[in-house]
């Protein structure tokens, strides 16, 4: 097998159709998360806007109790919605129940109805959609996040007590010991339609205390990563030490601090911690490293059409790939001739 050159020179050529429609595609693909958003909008307004809410009404038109009602749509959901926690995908086919569905990952309030339409994704997704369906019902729920260990689920008010509920295992009436799963929760908080949050982690294990203190006249926010066995997830702490020293509760563990000044050459420093439950960390930050943040997207943007190009080469040389000798069809003609008329030479 050899490469013939004239066909892959004729592959580079940009006046090639086929390889330009490939090359769209592959840029399509590859920059499918950032547009993917804007589909899901238009997808609702168009095709499924206020579907939710005529099938919530027609679910549970027969039931009489709040609880009847909340056990029902976390059933319907366990069989219906597709969990995707196996995989890093966040777009992708799949088939339950007989029915095909395009899935797009999503977990923000306002496309409740996309959520609904896909039936598919994580705990956030699945969380999301049990609070949509409380809201139609008007049944106060808010949804619990829990960012460093990577799980959301709910909380419903009933009889002015918040249940807690996990749409994801299907699961209501849990008890703070049902959520622990065996380790404390780095931190948890209370997410509503507002905007408002509110610190649970108390509430859901023991926690240790953190002061984070910095000497300097920046702005400086903090980044708090919970380090774990399998991953290291960012707790979405908001900690602005240009505001003064933040004092936080958190769940027993290994965390990674990252103190970051604001401006075009952010500069910043790091610090890994232990927390133990009931005592008292101290730290102090001190900016001393570069850190080129804008440098961030460009490089994004360089790597994406250096991999788009090199695709593109790979196929050329794929449809160029010839079997047989290539020595066989690199012979002149005409010398072939003279050599064949004049075999004494």
């Amino acid at each position: 097998m050899y490469i013939e050159i004239d066909s892959l020179k004729k592959w580079m050529n940009f006046k090639n159709k086929m390889g330009w429609l490939i090359l769209v595609g592959l840029f399509l693909f590859l920059m499918c998360e950032f547009y993917m958003p804007v589909i899901i909008k238009i997808s609702t307004k168009l095709i499924i806007d206020n579907s939710l809410e005529k099938f919530v009404n027609e679910q549970i038109k027969d039931l009489n109790t709040s609880e009847e009602k909340i056990i029902n749509l976390l059933e319907w959901e366990k069989t219906n919605f597709k969990g995707i926690y196996d995989t890093k995908q966040f777009m992708f086919w799949f088939t339950k129940n007989g029915h095909t569905r395009f899935c797009i990952r999503t977990d923000k309030d306002n496309d409740r109805e996309w959520v609904y339409f896909s039936k598919c994704g994580a705990c956030g997704e699945s969380a999301l959609l049990f609070k949509a369906m409380m809201d139609d019902l008007n049944i106060s729920t808010r949804l619990i996040k829990n960012p460093g260990d990577d799980h959301t689920w709910t909380e419903v008010n009933l009889n002015g007590s918040w249940i807690i509920t996990d749409p994801s295992q299907g699961k209501f009436n849990l008890t703070i010991q049902d959520m622990n799963w065996g380790f404390n929760r780095s931190y948890v908080y209370a997410d509503y339609s507002n905007g408002t949050k509110i610190d649970l982690t108390n509430k859901y294990n023991p926690t240790g205390n953190l002061t984070i203190k910095y000497k300097g006249n920046k702005s400086v926010k903090v980044q708090i990563i919970k380090i774990s066995p399998n991953f290291q997830k960012d707790t979405q702490i908001e900690c602005n030490l240009s505001l003064g020293n933040c004092n936080l509760s958190l769940g027993d563990g290994i965390y990674k601090i990252i103190a970051i000044t604001q401006g075009v050459n952010k500069k910043y420093s790091l610090n890994e911690i232990n927390i133990t439950v009931g005592e008292v960390t101290e730290i102090m930050v001190l900016p001393d490293k570069i850190y080129i943040a804008y440098l961030i997207f460009p490089l994004q943007i360089i790597l994406l059409i250096v991999m788009i190009f090199f695709s593109w080469i790979m196929i050329g040389l794929l449809f160029s790939i010839r079997k047989g000798n290539p020595l066989k069809y690199s012979i002149n003609p005409i010398n072939s001739q003279t050599s064949s008329s004049n075999p004494q030479d």
